[in-house]
């Protein structure tokens, strides 16, 4: 995942990498100083700054400003005297809080109770809508949404060929993008694997035994 992206600000790279659990190091860098955030499945492990380590240099790292960042995958520290869950830090302290970290939807298995529905008002929201049951739908109006069989995803899909973590969708100004999290059994578009792309209302996805339809109000 490069998270030097233009689209992204320190604040918002550092909820996505609590979102979909990666492990290494988010080196954030000012004029000011910099902070090492050594990051071990979306857990913050430890934090090194020039003059600190631990929990104080962690408090420094999103005062700098114009801070740019750079993720190095795998990076590990020599310590570790931290155990910070990002989603959690995030939602605490409202960092990037246009990233809403908040309720867990969910479309349970065929023979249970019909879906949740999830999501904050927002502009042209999109749902995934359940082929073999419309009225099973989730709202996705965030900016970014995590869906997959672990309880701590936004959308949860409770079934064994889905994996803990399967796939990132994220709203943009082309549509509803999303990317393959290196799932086990992988994403079918309209019948056709795909790791990442811009979905349109109306394409299929298929997540292991699941079929969604793209809607989006316009």
């Amino acid at each position: 995942m490069h998270l030097t992206h233009q689209l992204f600000n320190a604040e918002e790279a550092f909820v996505r990498i609590g979102q979909i659990r990666q492990s290494g190091c988010l080196a954030i860098v000012s004029p000011e100083g910099s902070v090492r955030l050594f990051v071990e499945n979306g857990t913050v492990v430890n934090a090194i700054s020039e003059h600190a380590e631990g929990q104080k240099a962690l408090e420094s790292a999103f005062s700098f400003p114009d801070a740019s960042h750079v993720w190095i995958p795998e990076a590990k520290s020599p310590t570790k005297p931290l155990k910070v869950d990002i989603s959690a830090y995030a939602l605490k302290h409202a960092i990037a809080r246009d990233i809403h970290v908040a309720k867990t939807g969910r479309l349970p298995s065929a023979q249970e109770a019909p879906a949740k529905k999830k999501g904050e008002k927002g502009t042209k929201p999109y749902y995934l809508i359940a082929e073999d049951d419309p009225g099973k739908k989730l709202k996705i109006d965030k900016a970014t949404v995590i869906l997959g069989r672990d309880e701590s995803c936004d959308i949860v899909l409770e079934s064994l060929q889905v994996s803990r973590r399967h796939c990132l969708m994220q709203i943009i100004a082309r549509g509803l993008s999303f990317r393959d999290l290196a799932s086990t059994n992988g994403i079918m578009v309209n019948g056709f694997p795909a790791q990442e792309g811009i979905l349109s209302p109306g394409d299929k996805l298929n997540f292991g035994s699941y079929v969604l339809l793209v809607h989006c109000d316009d």
